[in-house]
């Protein structure tokens, strides 16, 4: 339309016209060009936004899987020097109690790092979207630099030496009766009576872990390990949620 009306202007050489529809024109082209940048910036936005929100939640779980294992290694260590004194007095410990005390010193578990949507924003080049540059910063060094300590995730030999001593009946009465992992992943040990009905003299049960130096030693290690550990969780629980504020100051300071 505007081109038609261009083209009969020229042809009767109204030069003011024409001039006026060449503004027209490039007017309209402009604001057209702003409307465009504005509705890709206002995307951009959003999904930044929405990274940043993912990225966040990402973050909890890893928090949440650090305290998590941070309360149970404290059970297992606990335990450890629970076993650890039957070696000196046994006092009144039931049978069962020393058993359960051995078996659950043994325990160990992994540490989930979640880190899907850093990789994703680094692996497709959305991480341009992330206006705050120190955050991003931040987000590659912590993201850079968390490996999971070897320590964390061992299984030690002690582990292996007790769970051979201890009858397979009483490990899988205690794994289905004495401890428990919840919808969250978070494992903890519970309150639980003595078995019966399984037909295994416990006497000489508690008599091969309590005799046995190599069974000591390997459990001493295991106990001095887990103050390490504990130690090592609790100090990644704190970055971690550190770091999860400071995404969602990002958040909130980006709407």
């Amino acid at each position: 339309m505007i081109f038609r009306r261009i083209l009969e202007h020229v042809r009767t050489q109204n030069w003011i016209a024409v001039g006026i529809d060449f503004v027209i024109v490039v007017v309209g082209v402009f604001i057209g060009i702003q409307l465009g940048n504005w509705n890709e910036e206002r995307a951009g936005q959003t999904r930044a936004v929405g990274y940043l929100e993912r990225l966040a939640a990402d973050l909890d779980l890893t928090t949440e899987s650090f305290e998590n294992n941070r309360i149970f290694r404290e059970q297992v260590r606990d335990q450890g020097e629970r076993a650890l004194s039957f070696y000196e007095d046994r006092g009144s410990a039931s049978d069962w109690q020393v058993i359960s005390a051995f078996m659950e010193a043994s325990h160990s578990i992994g540490v989930r790092s979640v880190r899907a949507t850093y990789e994703e924003l680094t692996s497709t080049g959305d991480v341009a979207l992330l206006e705050d540059s120190e955050l991003m910063r931040e987000l590659g060094v912590y993201y850079g630099e968390i490996k999971i300590n070897d320590l964390i995730s061992e299984f030690p030999a002690y582990r292996r030496t007790v769970r051979g001593i201890i009858p397979v009946a009483l490990q899988r009465y205690h794994t289905e009766h004495c401890y428990e992992t919840s919808v969250r992943q978070a494992q903890l040990f519970k309150e639980c009576p003595a078995p019966t009905g399984l037909g295994i003299e416990t006497g000489p049960v508690v008599a091969s872990l309590l005799s046995n130096e190599e069974l000591r030693n390997e459990l001493r290690y295991w106990v001095a390990t887990g103050d390490i550990v504990v130690g090592i969780l609790y100090r990644e629980a704190a970055r971690s949620q550190a770091l999860t504020d400071r995404v969602r100051a990002s958040v909130e300071a980006s709407r």
